[in-house]
């Protein structure tokens, strides 16, 4: 069986294949940090840890509320990683209680669906919750 991590990844690299997404990253919150603990596609060493107050990673983590943008020239909040980019979706990932778990974020050169992303992250839930999250 695998463990939930290992299926974490599987199941990012199975939506980046089907998209072709630039960048998807599972994070897991931690304390006052999102820690990357899923990748596929594109990533970088500044993103692998986020603080809650830094960016759009952290404003999710921070209020538990979607963050959708078309195009990331308009949202000073965006902290760039890559060439190319226009879209970035960062979801909550709620455990059943609805404590906030982890964040999905999704990078793309064009449009990203957000009911698909948010459909991504509450299959994830169950693997990122604790049992005493649950």
């Amino acid at each position: 069986m695998a463990s939930e991590f290992e299926q974490i990844d599987s199941h990012v690299s199975a939506l980046r294949a089907r998209r072709e997404f630039v960048s998807i990253a599972v994070y897991k919150i931690v304390g006052e940090y999102a820690e990357r603990i899923a990748a596929a596609g594109k990533t970088c060493g500044q993103c692998a840890r986020v603080h809650i107050l830094s960016g759009n990673i952290g404003a999710v983590t921070r209020t538990g509320e979607p963050h959708v943008c078309g195009d990331v020239r308009s949202d000073p909040a965006y902290k760039s990683c890559f060439e190319g980019i226009r879209a970035e979706t960062v979801m909550p990932v709620k455990s059943t209680a609805g404590k906030l778990v982890g964040v999905v974020d999704v990078e793309a050169e064009g449009d990203i669906d957000a009911a698909e992303i948010a459909s991504f992250a509450n299959m994830l839930a169950p693997l990122l919750a604790t049992e005493n999250e649950v």
